[in-house]
């Protein structure tokens, strides 16, 4: 399931800033959006739904396959890669 991350502005009630959603789904499993407002309907972990412009939804990184999830499929892994350092100057 997607999980967003409510990015608030100035004039967006403090205990709503940094809030965890998930998008409200259509039957056909689109999310419910607004193309002429520009805003998306989401609801928190209590079960309450708000109506917030798409432009503040930051995708999680667990939604944004980040990473291999471990067997619960709760915390993602990420495959760390080594970097050589770079060759000295002269």
């Amino acid at each position: 399931m997607t999980r967003y991350t409510f990015l608030a502005d100035r004039q967006t009630r403090h205990e709503l800033r940094g809030m965890q959603c998930d998008p409200v789904r259509r039957p056909d499993g689109r999310c419910v959006v607004s193309v002429r407002m520009a805003t998306a309907l989401v609801v928190d972990e209590h079960g309450e739904r708000y109506v917030v412009p798409r432009r503040r939804l930051r995708l999680n990184e667990m939604g944004r396959g980040g990473g291999e999830l471990d067997r619960a499929g709760l915390i993602p892994q990420v495959t760390r890669v080594r970097i050589p350092p770079a060759p000295a100057r002269l």
